[in-house]
Order: C-alpha cells, then structure tokens, then sequence
C-alpha cells in the first residue's frame, strides 16, 4: 500500500508512506473485529480492549495504520482517538471532519463514546490518561509487562500476537519496498537478526548493525531466563535476542533465540564472561518447558562455538563395544564456519570448515566439515537419525566409502560415558548408510 505523494502515515515526515501488507494482517484486523463484536446476554460488549504484542521492528505499527483505514472506511465512519509513541504523543482525534489534540477532560469524554476506537501505540495507556469507560481500544506493543501488564488486569482486555518474519516474507518486502538492498547482503543480515525486517531491509547503517553485537555482549544469562520463563522481554537488549513465535490462532505463543548466530554467539559470550552460571543452568534446567527448550538452544550454541574454535576433545568409538569404555583425545583445528542452503552447497569446501545447514527441517546432523565428518549435537543417552537425512549428508562428503565417514555425537560431560549410539532409521539405501558411518561420541566441557 503507498499513500499519495506527499503525504505520510500520521501526517509525520519521519514515518513511511509505503506499507508492505503482511499475510497475518487481515487475519488479525478480522480477529479484532470479531472480538470487539462480541456481546453477553444483556447486549454488554464482552472485550473492551485488545493489545497487539511482538517484537519490535514487524510491523505493529502498520497494523495500526490499516485499522485506522478500516475504521474509517466503516459506515458510518468511526471516530478514533490515536496515540503513538515519539510521533502523536499528545492524545488526538481524528474524524471525517478534522484532527484534534485532545487535553485530559477532552480524552475522558471521547473515551466514554462507544463508538469511538482508541489506539494506543507503544505506551503504556494509564500513563496516557484514564482507561475507556465504553470505546474500546487496541494497543500495540513490545513484550514489555511495563506497557500493559497492569492496564490487561482489566476486565474484558485480551492478548492477541504476532509473529516475527519469514525469510520469503521479507524477501517479498525487499522486491517491494526495498528494491535498493543487496538480496544476499539482506539474507546475511535475515542469518544473524532473525526475522525483523527493521534491521533485515530498513536500518542497514554500521551502527544500527551494531545493536545486534552489543546486545550480545552485554545481556546476563539471567535476563535470558527470566525473559524466557515469562514470555516477555523486559529491556532493549533481550528484545533482539529472544523472539516471540506465534500460531496460527494468535494466542499460542513461545519465546526462542532470534537466529542460529544469535544462539551460537550469546553461548559463547556467557560461556567466557559466566561460565559458572552457565554450568549450573545446563546441568539444571532439563526438561523445564521454555527454559529447558534454551537450556537446549543454549547448549547446542555452545557446542557450536566451541567446534568453531577447535581444541583437543575426548572422543570414544561407540562402532566397537570392546572400545566404547575408553576414550582417546581428537584434535580439531579452529576454523571459519560457513552456513549453506543444500548439501550439495558443500562440494569442493576446504577441508576442516565448518559447515552447517540453514536450516535443520529433515536434517540429521547439526554440521559438518570436509571431507567426511559430520556433528550431531545432544543432551540424550540414545539420540535416533532419520535415515533419509543422513544419506543425503554422505552424499557430498568427499570421502564416503564403508566406514569412512566419522559421526560424532556432542555430549555434555554427565552424558559423554553414558550415550549409546544412535539408530538410522530405514531408508532406501540404509544399508550402505549404516556401513559408511563410523559412531564416536565427544565430550564438550566447559
């Protein structure tokens, strides 16, 4: 959607007049609608409030923008009171017939219309003024409690969020709006923010990049916990770091790590900067709903980073029982990773890269290197492979021959002596998978 030249969203030069229309905002324009619809049995509104919540940089903003349009496309058209944050901080009516700042007496008077809509955009609405007595309003925010923790305590204020971006989703946007960005700078920058297109396609500047980094650096293990514990990320930082996954129904949510860089680079930071606290959080948490889905995220993050870094690593050989009770050291040398799309991407790789896959939909292994090792990372004592998804792996090894190919399990140290091996699963062809792989667990300690 673009506006006429000239003219931009709130009247306010510092915001667009473009807007990219996402798949989800019909969805939940007609959600809104229908919960605002709804009456008891004496014909009392049942929700007197919506609040939009997600990440910030995907676009709660536009939503807002395209339920003014709607509202005001009704008929008769609706009054709407508008707040936002740095751009229309002062409580303003818009109507068919003009815009006007309201004071305080002025706000409460229109808030008690139920005609009217109230939206709210990043602030927290008791700080604006009273809550509505009978318009009813949507607000859109980070998840930041400090917004609408206490407001929601209400009767009748319910949640509804949204997702962060996909990868076609922003490329879609990039042909659109920005058809000035590099696609294989923005998909570089998809790798480490994660779906945010604020920092995927409109604020590519050294120094907003730069965020991602400093983030990184300076959130403790804690705020990670607490965030993820909660659902909610309370500070700046933990916001590009954790990222609020949506379904379907717009109410089922879960907080995970933005990217696989982000996981990788933020155990590796907590592992030199706490790496007691680090300790105690993976031997504790297994198993604990959110927290135990970081604890894995964590790990395998850490896992990650270490083999990257190389080092010397106790192994033991789980092909032979004669030898699977004793161990003997495996020397990794350092180097630089390289994330690709297909396996066939691997082909011709320097020897001793690390290689891993973008994306781990029906993959087996976690990584690789040239020319015949492949990682598995785990917490399990028994961890099963999909048969389908190794063979492909082995496929582009260079060296792949009966036995050639060395499948190592990362363990932590409380599972390295314990873990058993793994079963590959049926496939055609699982007989020259299973004769071609060599199983040895490596320890990763701290």
């Amino acid at each position: 959607m673009t506006l006429v030249d000239g003219t931009h969203f709130l009247g306010h030069e510092g915001l667009s007049n473009r807007l990219y229309r996402r798949d989800c905002y019909p969805d939940l324009q007609q959600n809104v609608s229908e919960l605002f619809a709804q009456e008891d049995s004496t014909g009392r509104k049942k929700n007197r409030a919506v609040a939009i919540i997600g990440n910030p940089g995907i676009g709660k903003s536009m939503l807002g923008y395209l339920l003014l349009y709607q509202w005001a496309t009704e008929d008769p058209p609706r009054p709407v009171v508008i707040v936002k944050r740095g751009f229309r901080s002062k409580p303003t009516l818009l109507t068919t017939t003009g815009c006007f700042e309201l004071d305080a007496k002025s706000l409460a008077d229109q808030l008690n219309r139920p005609e009217v809509r109230y939206l709210v955009d990043g602030l927290n609405p008791m700080d604006v003024g009273d809550l509505p007595t009978r318009a009813q309003m949507v607000l859109v925010t980070s998840p930041d409690p400090k917004i609408y923790q206490e407001p929601w305590k209400s009767w009748g204020y319910r949640m509804r969020y949204m997702d962060v971006w996909s990868w076609n989703e922003l490329e879609s946007c990039r042909e659109g709006v920005f058809p000035d960005r590099d696609p294989d700078e923005s998909k570089a920058r998809y790798d480490r923010w994660g779906g945010i297109p604020r920092f995927v396609l409109e604020k590519v500047d050294s120094d907003a990049q730069a965020l991602l980094e400093k983030a990184i650096s300076t959130t403790p293990l804690k705020v990670l916990v607490d965030s993820v514990g909660s659902q909610a990320a309370p500070n700046e930082a933990s916001h590009k770091l954790l990222h609020l996954r949506v379904r379907g129904d717009f109410e089922t949510t879960v907080m995970v790590m933005a990217s696989v860089y982000v996981t990788h680079r933020v155990a590796y930071q907590i592992w030199k900067n706490e790496k007691e606290a680090l300790r105690t959080f993976l031997s504790s948490s297994e198993g604990e709903g959110s927290v135990g889905a970081l604890r894995g995220n964590l790990w395998e993050g850490f896992c990650h980073a270490r083999l990257i870094e190389g080092g010397q690593f106790r192994i033991r050989d789980l092909s032979d029982p004669l030898l699977s009770t004793s161990d003997k050291i495996f020397q990794r040398p350092a180097a630089a990773p390289l994330v690709f799309d297909k396996w066939d991407d691997i082909q011709g790789k320097q020897d001793g890269q690390y290689l891993r896959p973008r994306s781990k939909t029906n993959e087996s292994v976690d990584s690789a290197t040239q020319p015949n090792v492949l990682f598995q990372i785990t917490v399990s004592k028994r961890h099963d492979l999909k048969g389908a998804g190794m063979k492909k792996a082995i496929e582009f090894l260079r060296q792949n021959g009966p036995g050639a190919v060395e499948l190592y399990f990362a363990l932590p140290s409380d599972a390295f002596m314990k873990f058993q091996g793994s079963d590959i699963k049926q496939c055609p062809g699982i007989a020259e998978v299973r004769r071609a792989v060599k199983q040895l667990a490596l320890e990763v300690s701290f």
